[in-house]
């Protein structure tokens, strides 16, 4: 069975309601997670997160740091520009 992965992620993306952006493209690595961490801190439980980076090291730094903290990494998309959108719930 073949699956459409961007029509699972429309899908998805459909049901969330995005409470905070964080625009971190053009900062260098640790800027966009610290920015990420700061954002977190400040939301609710169950709120969304949407963290936009174009730093290379966010695609490896990022999933970890949310996975060791029991976070839940909901999508995580690449544009055409290069800018990597991760859209991130607290549920801790």
């Amino acid at each position: 069975m073949s699956v459409n992965v961007n029509t699972e992620v429309d899908a998805k993306l459909k049901e969330i309601v995005i409470d905070t952006v964080v625009d971190a493209t053009g900062l260098k690595c640790p800027l966009p997670l610290l920015k990420l961490k700061q954002a977190l801190r400040d939301c609710n439980i169950d709120h969304f997160v949407e963290l936009l980076s174009s730093d290379e090291g966010s695609l490896r730094d990022v999933p970890k740091w949310i996975e060791m903290v029991g976070l839940e990494l909901t999508t995580q998309t690449i544009n055409d520009a290069g800018i990597t959108s991760f859209i991130v719930k607290k549920i801790i």
